[in-house]
């Protein structure tokens, strides 16, 4: 999907930001408001910080509290082709830079089909010229080539553009016909749902294309049976949309499906037992250095040796919190006034080995330095007679497997995990 706009997001309670390129998925939306940590009735505030295609919206629009109908005028302005994105621009320079809600502008865009574009008329006297040379102007419609030359093409493009309301835009001219109405104040639109699954993949398939919301059973079957049926050379992952902005896209291919299924699965199952599992489980991936699947998969079964204060958003919000649970809120708050609290924070956050990551301040349950590597777990994949064993988390996918065959053992999926 191609970017529209960038805007900044703010929590003003707790003063953290986050940029966005819209329009945004739902999946990216949903990890950003786990970065804001808004309460349930906090407006969380916009604005925007680069127009792309689309500097005429400066400065009617340019902050706002109304962050899902802002993202859906980004994605209605990515279905306009290049002649209504010049229409659209002529319909917006006509509102003369007055304020305008993003509602507004999505019903705006709706009326691109009643404008005339003029692409070759970028001033007066273009205009005038080819709608004297199209006969649109009757006064001089069977004037001699001779006489044509000389009439004031600047004068009559004036008088044109004058009488039918139209507007010069960077691509042309544009100018509504009699059926397209002005804006009218629109319903607020409501925030977007909330994603299914943990990722979702868009697949070329062939000459085909497949969606595939992971984690999935049957659906991931039937891809695969898909997949075999044209070749996997033959197939590709167009577009990975994660609730773990953290995994490369580079590591959801064809051939590791199944190994992506098994690890929503996993991440389904932490957050259904935790609801800030999978917030902590993105906070030790931005902190930590790992380089597969495989290591992604293993850390779900390690989260227990880290603490994550979701509250913390910043080294202010870490010395509150400590004289909080030292002095008690009411001498705290009266001494933060007088202290230093970046500083005191910061030497907090040194003190505790921990990281202040987009997710809150993480820690290490046995009061390491979260940047020290955990300590192998005992027994964990070896036997006592020293044998090892195949952990059940590990993902053997289905073309790389050496007989290349379904097991129906596993993770739910239809494949061995």
């Amino acid at each position: 999907m191609n970017k529209v706009f960038t805007v900044s997001l703010c929590n003003p309670d707790k003063d953290t930001y986050v940029t966005l390129e819209l329009p945004a998925d739902p999946y990216t939306i949903l990890d950003a408001w786990e970065r804001l940590r808004p309460a349930p009735d906090t407006r969380v505030e916009w604005e925007m910080e680069d127009y792309g295609e689309f500097p005429v919206l400066f400065p009617g629009l340019q902050s706002g509290e109304g962050f899902p109908a802002l993202n859906a005028l980004a994605e209605r302005l990515t279905s306009l082709d290049s002649r209504q994105r010049t229409a659209f621009e002529g319909l917006v320079k006509l509102q003369d830079g007055r304020p305008m809600e993003p509602d507004a502008l999505i019903t705006l865009s709706e009326q691109v089909k009643h404008c005339q574009v003029v692409p070759e008329a970028t001033d007066d006297a273009s205009l005038g010229r080819v709608y004297a040379a199209n006969g649109s102007i009757p006064e001089v419609k069977d004037v001699p080539d001779k006489v044509f030359e000389l009439l004031d093409f600047q004068l009559l493009g004036r008088r044109i553009r004058q009488s039918a309301g139209g507007v010069f835009t960077r691509q042309g001219y544009v100018v509504p016909d009699g059926n397209w109405k002005p804006t009218e104040g629109q319903e607020p639109r409501i925030a977007p749902e909330a994603p299914t699954g943990f990722f979702r993949l868009e697949l070329q398939l062939g000459e085909e294309r497949a969606e595939l919301t992971l984690p999935a059973g049957q659906e991931l079957v039937e891809v695969r049976e898909r997949m075999e049926a044209v070749g996997l050379p033959n197939c590709a992952v167009t577009a990975f949309h994660s609730r773990v902005p953290q995994l490369p896209a580079a590591w959801a291919t064809p051939e590791r499906l199944d190994t992506l299924n098994c690890l929503a699965i996993r991440l389904m199952v932490l957050a259904e037992r935790d609801s800030l599992a999978l917030i902590k489980y993105k906070a030790v991936l931005e902190v930590s250095s790992i380089s597969s699947l495989e290591d992604a998969m293993a850390l779900t079964e390690r989260l227990d040796a880290y603490n994550l204060n979701w509250a913390a958003a910043s080294p202010e919000d870490v010395a509150r919190g400590e004289l909080r649970r030292s002095m008690g809120e009411e001498n705290a708050d009266l001494l933060c006034w007088y202290l230093n609290l970046y500083g005191y924070g910061e030497a907090l956050i040194q003190q505790y080995g921990g990281e202040l990551t987009d997710y809150g301040l993480l820690t290490r349950a046995d009061g390491q330095p979260v940047q020290k590597p955990l300590p192998p777990q005992p027994t964990r994949g070896r036997r006592t007679d020293g044998n090892e064993v195949k952990r059940p988390w590990i993902k053997q996918d289905f073309y790389s497997s050496p007989a290349g065959r379904r097991s129906r053992t596993g993770c739910g999926s239809g494949w061995r995990c």
